[in-house]
């Protein structure tokens, strides 16, 4: 995956370079050099992440078509109430799923947000300092760094629970099949 990921993140990123290269003037002047300096860094660096992320998605999905074939031919019965159950809770968690890739898409605008900022105090410390303004320019890239770190945590902990909620779900879900194909169904120890 990492030679895909690294050649489609390369091919993104000089893409995108021809595209700003060929642009006309006018574009350009619309366009803050912050704003395209973190589409060819972070946000190219984040889609060649996506990729990786997909691909691996591919391959999980068709083990577990594989997994599925496997169990659907040592017990029906015993495979539908695992689908189902497994159906169940994806509909639970789904509300909790969807508010972490809010937050995240959040984080990501505000990621952007950050780069330019930190741009333009970088490119204004020397007129600050000329007019003895360092503390209030400090104090308002800690506000900003502040601001950041905060949504950062934000998503992560909102991605942590839905992961805890679903792997609690998980485990109850398995100890609740088990019982029920040992049990009720009297399926038989492989």
């Amino acid at each position: 995956y990492s030679s895909l990921q690294a050649g489609f993140t390369a091919h993104l990123r000089k893409r995108l370079y021809r595209a700003v290269a060929q642009a006309s003037w006018v574009q350009l002047t619309r366009c803050r050099a912050s704003d395209l300096t973190h589409a060819m860094t972070g946000q190219v660096e984040r889609a060649g992440l996506r990729t990786q992320i997909l691909l691996s998605m591919v391959r999980d999905g068709v083990r577990a078509l594989v997994y599925l074939g496997a169990t659907l031919y040592l017990s029906l019965p015993v495979t539908t109430l695992l689908v189902l159950a497994g159906l169940v809770l994806v509909l639970l968690l789904g509300p909790k799923t969807r508010a972490a890739s809010r937050l995240g898409a959040t984080t990501s605008r505000l990621s952007g947000d950050t780069y330019r900022s930190v741009m333009e105090h970088v490119d204004g410390i020397k007129l600050a300092k000329s007019y003895g303004a360092e503390e209030r320019s400090i104090r308002l890239f800690d506000d900003l760094a502040d601001t950041v770190a905060e949504a950062h945590l934000r998503a992560q902990t909102a991605q942590a629970d839905a992961k805890c909620r679903f792997d609690i779900g998980a485990a109850l879900v398995l100890g609740v099949f088990l019982y029920v194909a040992t049990a009720v169904l009297n399926t038989p120890a492989a």
